[in-house]
């Protein structure tokens, strides 16, 4: 059976949570990896040109911010179960504050190799940090409360499809992502948010509602969560089968366009029907990722293997992993391009200047790989990350210091 350790501040570690969280790590190498080997310029997601095995690099990948959410919520649960709430409360604003700022200092320089664009993106950290901001005071609610507040967002934030975001709609921009920037402030850094806070926060809510599903005997663990995954899972075939709410884009203009583009054919269908909307995430989206994650959860009642271990490694920690992998696929891809080409280009840079800068400045005509290249590289990637991971890993089991909690 799959047991709980303590570690040294007391607290306990499901190692399904760890197993899970750990494996979207591993699925999220391969997306970033994707973008700074393959070819940016390329969307997966574009039905004109996309193909089902490209399609499916990408949605594999779908399930990592969801799962990577909920579980930071779920986590904070189990965190505060033997702490009085205005301990956790003060734990969650001090840590997403922290959050926020590697976000906007060390994460970014990780993404782009430099300081000198006049560009802040808001990712899933900084969307992480914020979610956590707002569940330091929503824990003093009642759990009715909680539950009603994340639902209700969840549920109806489709709702208001199609909002237009203007540069200076600070609320448009956290409800459904876009630019920003501050009143008086000159104009620089704008800010780009990628992941628009109120709906990863309400996900964040009802992960930690989940919570206390952790608490409760193996069996009842496992029978609720099946019931719980199995209902998301549904409810996300009958709703985009239906086609009648829960993503901006619907089943029936995917398929539309394959017929324009000439594309139609039965495994397009099947990459039209699950393309849901990332950017803000729609309900049928997350319905779509976190309904199997709870399966998985249920399901997870034995040891995990030789394989698992190893994601359980990557769970434990999670955020030197994120920063970690960033660095290594920077800095690998532009060492890839320098050995190949004899120019040390960084991809992320690349894509900036040739499609937000005035005058642009476009790629070179060799940048790009194909998928071939991404996966040797994405495996490449995991395994280099296994060992930094693995010591990291004992080095903080090891610390008794209060702000490991925070790395």
């Amino acid at each position: 059976m799959m047991e709980k350790t303590t570690p040294r501040d007391g607290s306990q570690r499901n190692v399904a949570i760890d197993l899970l969280r750990g494996l979207v790590m591993v699925l999220m190498a391969l997306d970033h990896v994707r973008d700074y080997y393959g070819d940016m310029r390329q969307s997966p997601q574009n039905m004109a040109t996309t193909t089902p095995i490209f399609f499916a690099t990408r949605w594999v990948t779908h399930f990592c911010a969801p799962v990577f959410v909920f579980l930071a919520g779920v986590s904070a649960a189990i965190y505060g179960s033997r702490r009085k709430k205005g301990e956790l409360s003060r734990f969650l604003l001090s840590r997403g504050v922290w959050l926020i700022l590697l976000e906007f200092t060390l994460i970014y320089f990780a993404w782009m190799l430099t300081f000198r664009y006049g560009w802040v993106f808001v990712q899933v950290i900084a969307a992480i940090g914020f979610g956590m901001v707002c569940l330091a005071g929503l824990i003093h609610l009642p759990r009715w409360a909680q539950l009603a507040i994340g639902l209700g967002i969840l549920l109806g934030h489709n709702l208001v499809e199609g909002a237009q975001v203007t540069e200076s709609g600070l609320v448009g921009a956290f409800a459904y992502g876009g630019p920003f920037t501050f009143a008086n402030i000159g104009g620089v850094p704008r800010f780009i948010v990628i992941y628009a806070l109120v709906p990863w926060a309400a996900v964040m809510l009802i992960g930690y509602c989940a919570g206390g599903i952790f608490a409760k005997p193996k069996q009842d663990q496992r029978r609720i969560l099946l019931r719980l995954g199995c209902a998301a899972t549904i409810g996300f075939l009958l709703l985009r089968w239906s086609d009648v709410y829960g993503d901006p884009i619907s089943f029936a203009s995917h398929l539309a366009g394959l017929e324009e583009a000439g594309a139609s054919s039965f495994a397009m269908s099947v990459v039209a029907f699950l393309n849901t909307t990332k950017y803000p995430p729609s309900l049928l989206y997350l319905l779509m990722t976190l309904g199997p994650a709870l399966i998985f959860l249920g399901l997870c009642t034995e040891s995990p293997g030789r394989l698992g271990r190893a994601c359980v490694n990557f769970g434990r920690v999670p955020l030197f992993y994120y920063v970690a992998h960033l660095f290594l696929i920077h800095l690998g891809s532009t060492a890839y391009y320098l050995v190949l080409h004899g120019e040390a280009i960084s991809p992320m840079q690349g894509i900036f200047d040739t499609f937000m800068l005035q005058p642009p400045k476009p790629l070179p005509e060799w940048y790009g790989n194909g998928l071939e290249v991404v996966y040797v590289a994405w495996i490449a990637t995991v395994l280099a990350l296994y060992p930094l991971c693995a010591w990291y890993g004992r080095l903080k089991r090891r610390g008794r210091s209060r702000l490991w909690s925070y790395l």
